[in-house]
């Protein structure tokens, strides 16, 4: 690492593999200097916003132990967990925020009104969507004049989970410096992407990984809803079995997308003014949806790190094209860096 040149460290936590990228500044932007996938056998790591995630810690730091070996003198790198290791919820809150204390006990209670469960001993985080006179929850000339109305996106994770997530690197004397969720990490990695295709601000972007998929709706470039749901594992059974599941996983994305569709762009729907975009970061081998969003204009668009103009890959033979879709959150993770 050259001393006038900023080296950035990005770990990704899959459900049974851990990726790892590393990015170095360069003219206009990064290049991908280094990038890993490390199988992990299975049982090793579980996704779950209630129970322990990290079932074999001493498995994941000896392949850590070779990865930073091989990669020596990083001093501070950026986590990207599972978005099924916590929860997430927007509230609108009116008059005016909270203080930090107040407003994480909203949170803790919104979440548990909508998860019908105890969020626990928590790390809570919360970041200021939009604000307006006009309540977000039902838009329109509606709301008490002088009042202000606040969109919240909260998020929590419980402490425990969270540590266990943090030590791994730490093991190493490496200072997790900033620790997200892999969704929020790779919609800011195409965030300018995004803006540039859709410039209305309609649309929705669906990150598909590991086993589970989330998907976040934009009205107008204001997000208006967010949820992570849980898929099946394909890996186990005959290849027709695999086959059945793999669609049944589809469908369940399918159905997610169309409800978000119809409740979101009514207004759209009866006057078909322009194309909705559906952002999809994922699998590259994904199979097209089929007809859904009718009678919906529904512009269906693939992300890949090679769309962005600020990310060098020159390096090609460092990304395989199988690897590319557990590569990209350790990307993304890497880019939070400051």
């Amino acid at each position: 690492m050259g001393l006038f040149t900023k080296t950035k460290a990005g770990l990704h936590i899959g459900n049974d593999y851990l990726s790892f990228a590393l990015l170095e500044s360069g003219r206009g932007g990064y290049q991908v200097k280094a990038s890993e996938v490390i199988r992990l056998p299975k049982q090793t790591i579980r996704h779950s916003p209630g129970e322990s995630n990290i079932l074999n810690s001493e498995e994941i730091k000896n392949s850590l132990k070779t990865l930073f070996e091989k990669y020596p003198g990083i001093p501070s790198i950026s986590l990207s967990l599972p978005d099924l290791s916590s929860r997430m919820i927007l509230i609108e809150v009116q008059k005016a925020l909270p203080k930090e204390n107040e407003l994480c006990q909203m949170i803790k209670w919104n979440m548990e009104q909508k998860f019908l469960t105890q969020v626990g001993d928590s790390r809570f985080s919360h970041q200021l969507i939009s604000q307006s006179d006009h309540s977000f929850k039902s838009p329109g000339p509606n709301g008490v004049p002088g009042n202000k109305y606040y969109f919240i996106l909260g998020t929590a994770i419980l402490k425990n989970i969270l540590s266990e997530y943090q030590t791994l690197p730490e093991s190493f004397h490496i200072t997790p410096k900033v620790i997200s969720n892999a969704s929020f990490n790779l919609y800011n990695l195409y965030h300018d992407y995004i803006s540039e295709i859709s410039e209305e601000g309609n649309f929705l972007f669906l990150n598909r990984i590991d086993h589970y998929f989330t998907l976040m709706v934009f009205e107008k470039k204001i997000l208006r809803y967010i949820r992570t749901i849980g898929l099946r594992a394909p890996e186990n059974g005959s290849e027709e079995e695999r086959a059945v599941i793999e669609e049944k996983n589809n469908l369940k994305i399918e159905g997610e997308i169309e409800s978000s569709l119809h409740y979101h762009f009514k207004e759209q729907e009866a006057q078909s003014k322009s194309d909705i975009h559906l952002f999809i970061s994922g699998p590259q081998a994904m199979p097209a949806f089929g007809p859904m969003g009718e009678p919906f204009k529904l512009a269906i668009h693939l992300l890949k790190p090679d769309l962005l103009d600020n990310l060098n890959l020159t390096g090609a033979d460092l990304l395989k094209n199988e690897e590319i879709s557990l590569l990209t959150p350790a990307i993304a993770a890497a880019g939070a860096l400051n």
